[in-house]
């Protein structure tokens, strides 16, 4: 089966206790998708800068300062940070509150914070000493991932400072519009006030509950440069940053075991499951009326949550994973931009009828499977 893929300052300090958990559940028929990501690269290089970050595990009093990137993505709010800490769902590789770094010809990039739930690792890095002027686009020529040293797919990219508004639609993390030039082009905008700025990578999982948690990361950075014409990277600085840290995260979960049919469409869903930054599903699909199509998902796409006081969680999936379990039956897991309370939420959102770029979708768009049992 082949890969393919998916559609698509506040910071704080804070003392809180951490915990490492510890999950390992297994599940058959692993086939990883990735999200679309034109920063993802692959390039061969020569590995010149190693550093050992140091395990994650229990650390009382622990200093943090959440990184501006993941604040926006997940769209936090700051009286929240604290307890997705002591969940475990948010840590940081350096437990002493000093970011831990490696410089190569003056760039340095510290390997800053993750935020790890049963099917999906973020990762946030901050890069200082290299910037790009305005219509650049930096990137690295390869990046590459491994988890207790076997490769982990991933996507990733440098940070620009826009979000979903919830219908589809970037805006930036503020909430105005994407700036553009004389020719209508968006701006984006990668430099952080500070002058540096942040790269985010996304890890995939292989479908099984727990993947990431307990496990050791090693990450590699390689050639830092600015993408040219042909999409390539033209290299400014030549070397590989590399870091190794072992995960913790959070395994809180919520599954339901259901029977509930989306419409006409002859999809049934049999399951479904929430963890704080993905959401798992698994649908009967040997009633389509149309025949399946791995390539083109022809099935509802699952959009996001509606929690039990009412409030749509929409256009939160990102990144997904999707095994074909037999025949008739479909399992998708997807990355969501928002941090769940499992306990919050009431019904899993598919998609029924489109809306039109910039208008706000309503419930009447969806297909309202409710998980409350």
């Amino acid at each position: 089966m082949k890969e393919f893929e998916f559609y698509k300052d506040t910071t704080q300090d804070m003392v809180v206790d951490l915990e490492g958990i510890k999950m390992n559940m297994e599940f058959d028929n692993k086939k990883a998708i990735k999200k679309k990501s034109r920063l993802n690269r692959v390039a061969a290089a020569v590995v010149i800068g190693v550093l050992s970050v140091g395990s994650v595990g229990v650390c009382a009093y622990a200093i943090h300062k959440w990184n501006g990137g993941i604040l926006d993505k997940y769209q936090v709010a700051s009286e929240d940070t604290v307890k997705h800490e002591q969940t475990g769902l948010a840590q940081f590789p350096d437990e002493n509150g000093e970011t831990q770094s490696v410089t190569i010809d003056g760039v340095t990039i510290s390997a800053t914070q993750t935020i790890v739930d049963n099917y999906y690792a973020f990762v946030s890095l901050t890069v200082d000493g290299f910037e790009v002027g305005d219509g650049e686009q930096p990137g690295f020529s390869r990046i590459e991932c491994t988890l207790d040293g076997e490769m982990v797919s991933s996507s990733s990219y440098f940070y620009d400072g826009t979000i979903d508004d919830g219908s589809g639609r970037a805006i930036m993390a503020d909430g105005s519009e994407i700036p553009c030039d004389e020719n209508g082009t968006l701006i984006s905008s990668y430099m952080r006030e500070d002058g540096t700025m942040e790269y985010h990578i996304l890890l995939y999982t292989d479908g099984t509950k727990g993947y990431f948690i307990d496990k050791t990361l090693h990450v590699e950075l390689t050639d830092l440069g600015v993408y040219g014409a042909k999409e390539d990277v033209q290299v400014a600085k030549e070397g590989t940053w590399a870091f190794d840290w072992k995960l913790a995260g959070e395994r809180s979960f919520k599954t339901v075991k259901l029977d509930e049919a989306l419409g006409e469409t002859g999809v049934v869903v049999t399951e479904c499951e929430v963890s704080p930054i993905s959401l798992r599903v698994v649908m009967d699909i040997s009633d389509m009326s149309e025949k399946y199509s791995l390539e083109e998902s022809n099935v509802p796409h699952l959009s996001g949550v509606k929690l039990k006081d009412g409030t749509l969680l929409t256009c939160i999936t990102g990144g997904g994973s999707e095994f074909i379990n037999n025949k008739n039956q479909c399992e998708i897991i997807f990355s969501i931009d928002r941090m769940i309370d499992v306990d919050e939420v009431e019904s899993f959102l598919f998609v029924k009828k489109s809306w039109s770029e910039g208008e706000k979708c309503s419930i009447d768009n969806f297909y309202d499977v409710s998980i409350v049992e």
